[in-house]
Parts: C-alpha cells; structure tokens; sequence
C-alpha cells in the first residue's frame, strides 16, 4: 500500500498509470507489476506500509539510510542500482 503524503507522481499498477497527489491511496496486491514516478517539480513523500512482513530487509540491504539531516541524499548512482536489482530476487522484488 502507498500513501502520498506529498508531491504528485504517477502511478502505474498492472499496466493502468494514474496521476497522483497528496492524499492519493493505492493498494496494490503481492506479485502484482507497479511503479512510480515523481512527475511534480517538488520532492515527492510516501509512506508505504508492506504485509506480510519481510520486505524491509531489502529496503535495509539495498539501500542507505538516509541522512540524519533531513536531506535526500546523493541520487541514485549505477551502483546503487545494480546492488537494487541484485539484491531484489531475495525479497520477490524484480524489474520488468
């Protein structure tokens, strides 16, 4: 499930794009294709809640934690994509 808390983005759910803004819910069911995509020109928030439990683990393995100064972060680099997608098949997460 995803929850925008702010910003606007599109949201691509089995193949249907919606635009999305603040307030904007979505539940997409396990093993169901999605994605997203910030299209506003401010930074986009979601909070994304996950059941069952165990999709944090990638969260925690392929990405870094972010700043404790309320900053973003550098962009995503190749290598942080490369450790995503790497990483991915353990928590049934896959690009298509």
């Amino acid at each position: 499930m995803f929850y925008l808390v702010d910003g606007q983005v599109s949201v691509t759910v089995d193949g249907a794009t919606t635009a999305a803004s603040s307030g904007y819910f979505v539940h997409i069911p396990r093993g169901v294709a999605h994605g997203y995509r910030n299209v506003g020109d401010q930074v986009a928030k979601m909070l994304a809640v996950f059941t069952p439990a165990g999709m944090e683990g990638w969260f925690q393995e392929a990405l870094d934690p972010a700043p404790d100064d309320g900053s973003l972060g550098p962009a995503a680099s190749p290598e942080l994509l490369a450790r995503m997608l790497a990483v991915g098949p353990k928590y049934g997460v896959v690009w298509c």
